[in-house]
């Protein structure tokens, strides 16, 4: 099997704008970088198109048995710009690490003269349509179970959310009279508990805040970060942080963390957080994320499960901004309204939970480890196949 580089075996062919207020009604798929964008009344590709990544989301590929409309943050090829299968052609580039080759310092792009640079090992025309239904029939049974165990993660989730939830809102104890929050969210809660906004949880010395608005590239040695995805426990550690120099970060000393402290997304993965273990001591923030440290008589643990209840992020949802990046306002997020108990049952209802939903973090964690590792196999799969080491048309026998 022969390798020929990619710029004799396509062509990219740019998409053409297409803002979404010039779409019509129609049941052509429109694609951008990352898939289906909305319909439009025509296409500018023929039946089936690779669609390519462009911009943002660059060398991500798309496949279309229709006729589709590309926007211009793609490329697309379809039987006009390559003579080989293009099931088989979509498989081949997925082995080419396109989304590897940005040419951008802003927005990432890739470079269609880079892209052409590329070498794939092309097989006879008969090969290749053996290869592509080999693929179709093995990638299609590894999709179904990774849609399956993602459904699993899914009511995982939502069970773990539901759970928290009516910990937080109603208390441990079923019989407990009841009182009308006031809030639609929340419903009726423990008549005994107070209501409080959220800014009112947390010392008037070390309120709710953000922290480094432009903390530029990440230093080997420096004060450790914290951005939008680093509020979970599995990477909100010391050696995972990107670093930013002491002299961005000293005009940021009052968003400095401290042991115990909520780190909570508020840019991007809007919602997660996290409590910030002893070893970060002194680090700091990005814009993206928000400190909500809680004042002494609050519980810690019991706060973190607060912010992650789904009363709490029904009243964030009306302040949610931005187009493309979505965010919540450090003004919004003081806001909420929070039921809250005595210490007493606070630290029951954090103890409760811990219990209760450690097993379901172990079961979400295996599972998502597995879909991890079948998309690998995937990967492995395809790899194998276009370039000639597993031999299809035995293993079609």
């Amino acid at each position: 099997m022969k390798s020929v580089r990619l710029k004799f075996v396509a062509r990219f062919a740019y998409g053409d704008s297409l803002s979404s207020d010039h779409r019509t009604d129609g049941d052509v798929p429109v694609y951008g970088s990352n898939g289906i964008v909305g319909t439009h009344c025509r296409a500018n590709t023929l039946a089936p198109a690779i669609v390519v990544g462009r911009k943002g989301s660059f060398g991500k590929l798309a496949y279309s048995s229709r006729a589709a409309f590309c926007i211009d943050t793609t490329f697309f090829i379809d039987r006009r710009f390559s003579r080989t299968d293009l099931r088989w052609l979509y498989y081949a580039l997925q082995t080419a690490g396109l989304d590897e080759l940005s040419q951008d310092t802003g927005v990432p792009g890739l470079s269609r003269e880079t892209a052409y640079e590329k070498a794939l090992p092309v097989p006879a025309e008969a090969m290749q349509r053996e290869i592509a239904t080999f693929l179709d029939r093995k990638t299609a049974a590894i999709d179904a179970l990774i849609a399956k165990k993602e459904r699993l993660i899914e009511l995982l989730q939502e069970k773990r959310q539901a759970l928290i939830t009516q910990a937080v809102t109603k208390g441990l104890d079923p019989n407990v009279p009841m009182k009308e929050s006031g809030v639609p969210s929340l419903g009726r809660c423990p008549a005994h508990w107070q209501l409080k906004r959220l800014m009112h949880l947390t010392p008037s010395r070390r309120q709710i805040m953000y922290g480094i608005v432009l903390p530029g590239p990440n230093v080997a040695e420096g004060i450790p970060i914290v951005k939008s995805g680093d509020c979970v426990a599995e990477k909100l550690r010391l050696d995972r942080l990107h670093r930013t120099t002491p002299e961005i970060e000293a005009p940021f000393a009052r968003a400095r963390l401290e042991p115990g402290d909520i780190v909570y997304a508020i840019r991007g993965s809007i919602g997660m957080a996290a409590m910030v273990p002893p070893e970060l001591r002194g680090a700091n923030l990005t814009q993206d994320a928000a400190r909500i440290a809680p004042r002494f008589g609050i519980g810690g643990r019991w706060l973190l499960y607060v912010v992650q209840s789904t009363g709490v992020w029904s009243q964030l949802q009306a302040g949610v901004v931005g187009a493309t990046v979505k965010g919540i306002n450090i003004r919004d997020l003081k806001r909420p309204m929070v039921p809250v108990p005595p210490q007493v049952e606070q630290n029951q209802i954090f103890r409760f939970l811990d219990g209760a939903i450690g097993g379901m973090d172990k079961a979400r964690a295996s599972t998502e480890r597995s879909v991890e590792l079948l998309r690998e196999y995937r990967q492995a799969l395809i790899t194998a196949a276009v370039t000639g080491k597993i031999d299809v048309t035995k293993e079609a026998a």
